[in-house]
């Protein structure tokens, strides 16, 4: 049985079609944006997650003229001679006398508290334990003009519970971090991220170190609570004490969260940035 020429026309359509298309070029990725090189990892190929305008919070460097000087005694001369130098100067040379200070600063930006759970392994069992972490992805810039070297120290307050608890390094949790939040970002913890000094912000470039802190076994009965971030800057006071000795505050950063919830049902979008009635944030001594 011959074929048909109709259907013979309709074969010489399809092999014209197929000699005149092109194959389409794969769209070329941009190079990565914001990908970490040098000193705080490997260049990464590809685009880092985008994040939605308001996800992150960025808490500005306080700067204040009084953080570069301060006023004391001299007891350890006090204590020799009360009216040191007086006879020459018509002034008590030890006492309040003035020491500056280079001060340096950290911008801070951070997104919301989350949860993650993940096995770690109990050393009393030899067993793993589904843990539920609290944790939070941060970055900072060097906005200063000279390399500083980030020393952080975060503390979790529970103003429910009046319990402290401080950050932990929990090496089974940070690469589920890092593919939860971005399989191409490298998330330092808080030994890592002081390895290095940051150099200072350059226009135009984003040179920001990226973070992650973790805490485990937080009592479900928090509600409100902090975090307190040490380290962002070297600015400090200290006062002697009556008995001899010297205490230093280092200025701390205090973020305040709110979770309104039960202690049955923890879910991560319950926390709240900032507790009613008070400042979402402010710097203190401590």
């Amino acid at each position: 049985m011959g074929i048909r020429p109709r259907f013979l026309a309709g074969i010489a359509m399809c092999l014209v079609c197929i000699a005149n298309c092109r194959p389409v070029a794969a769209q070329e990725e941009p190079a990565g944006v914001n990908a970490p090189s040098g000193l705080f990892g490997p260049e990464l190929s590809g685009r880092f997650r985008r994040l939605a305008p308001g996800v992150e919070r960025t808490i500005d460097p306080e700067s204040v003229i009084e953080e570069t000087f301060s006023l004391h005694d001299l007891p350890d001369i006090l204590s020799q001679d009360p009216t040191f130098g007086e006879r020459s100067f018509s002034l008590n040379q030890a006492k309040a006398r003035r020491f500056d200070y280079d001060v340096w600063a950290l911008e801070f930006t951070f997104k919301p508290v989350r949860f993650i759970e993940v096995d770690v392994p109990n050393l009393e069992t030899g067993r793993f334990d589904n843990k539920r972490i609290w944790y939070v992805v941060y970055h900072v810039k060097n906005v200063s003009d000279q390399p500083v070297r980030f020393v952080p120290i975060f503390h979790l307050f529970s103003w429910d519970t009046e319990k402290y608890y401080p950050d932990l390094l929990i090496p089974v949790a940070e690469r589920p971090i890092e593919l939860r939040e971005d399989p191409n970002r490298t998330l330092l913890n808080s030994v890592e991220i002081s390895a290095e000094e940051i150099p200072p912000a350059v226009e135009g470039q984003d040179n920001d170190v990226w973070g992650v802190v973790a805490w485990r076994d937080i009592d479900p009965r928090t509600d409100r609570f902090s975090i307190f971030v040490q380290g962002l800057t070297n600015a400090y006071r200290w006062e002697d004490k009556p008995d001899g000795g010297r205490r230093v505050f280092r200025k701390t950063l205090q973020l305040n969260f709110w979770r309104p919830s039960d202690d049955i049902d923890e879910h991560e979008q319950e926390i709240r940035y900032g507790i009613p009635g008070e400042v979402d944030y402010r710097w203190v001594y401590k």
